[in-house]
């Protein structure tokens, strides 16, 4: 959990290394943009987006993982007023259940690829912050 706490562009929101014999057996990572680059995100989402996709892909990419990427803008009405939130979540969940009460080697496995793979976005994202012109385009073309 130190390496995911110490994320500069995501901030953890949940953890679980599953249950085994239970329908929460899969094991599963869940992270939230940091408010701070929710602003420069959704602005430049229709320039970004491609290049986000392509970078979630290359990350994320492995036979045993699933992974929901959402952008979403959330407009709440409520005393004493309204509220606008943007919010970008990545959740990452095992295709395998945990078969065993103990953790076994493929589960902690599972945690350390997912980990570093996650790290490696959390780069692409803060170099995407702190360059606003950096050009995407030309390395996700093919995901447009």
């Amino acid at each position: 959990m130190v390496r995911l706490n110490a994320l500069k562009s995501f901030r953890l929101i949940s953890i679980c290394e599953g249950h085994s014999n239970l329908r929460s057996a899969f094991p599963h990572i869940n992270l939230r943009l940091k408010k701070g680059l929710h602003p420069g995100i959704a602005r430049r989402w229709d320039d970004v987006k491609t290049a986000i996709t392509h970078q979630i892909i290359e990350a994320l990419q492995s036979a045993n993982m699933y992974v929901d990427c959402e952008l979403k803008f959330r407009i709440k009405s409520d005393s004493p007023g309204t509220t606008y939130r943007q919010d970008l979540t990545v959740k990452i969940r095992s295709r395998r259940a945990r078969v065993s009460e103990e953790m076994g080697t493929d589960v902690y496995r599972w945690f350390q690829q997912c980990i570093g793979q996650i790290e490696e976005l959390d780069r692409f994202i803060e170099l995407l912050h702190l360059d606003p012109d950096r050009d995407t385009a030309a390395r996700s073309s093919e995901y447009v």
